[in-house]
């Protein structure tokens, strides 16, 4: 029932942040996916923060939703250092995301988080927040 209430139909939107890829896009990026050949089917997930890292990484992070702390337009800066805080806790995936992207070289990532979640930890959390007791 807690899972349910935190990711069922009721709870999801179009996209994580309103959909605003067109489907066009959405449907070139599954092909491009399917084609690379991954053996494994777990391994086809990419982490939001992966695919957020990348944007940084390229300089093309959207103003509007990540604004600059300096003033200065982010496009004018090019980190050689991100510091990542997911309060809440991030993931192993997550985590392992992170380190390969380290060891390719560039842009190096130094991830922190509340927790780190397991499979396990993430139910307790839910239960903790939508079972019996929350809200």
């Amino acid at each position: 029932d807690a899972l349910l209430r935190y990711g069922g139909r009721s709870a999801r939107t179009a996209g994580l942040f309103g959909g605003d890829a067109s489907l066009l896009a959405k449907f070139s990026k599954q092909v491009k996916s399917s084609l690379e050949g991954i053996e494994n089917v777990y391994a086809q997930h990419v982490p939001l923060l992966l695919e957020t890292l990348d944007l940084v990484s390229k300089n093309r992070l959207p103003e509007a939703r990540y604004p600059c702390v300096t003033g200065a337009p982010v496009q004018a800066l090019r980190p050689a250092e991100v510091v990542v805080y997911i309060a809440g806790g991030a993931t192993y995936e997550e985590a392992t995301k992170v380190a390969e992207l380290n060891a390719s070289g560039g842009v190096q990532v130094v991830l922190g988080g509340s927790y780190v979640h397991n499979s396990g930890t993430f139910l307790e959390d839910l239960d903790d927040a939508f079972g019996r007791g929350g809200v």
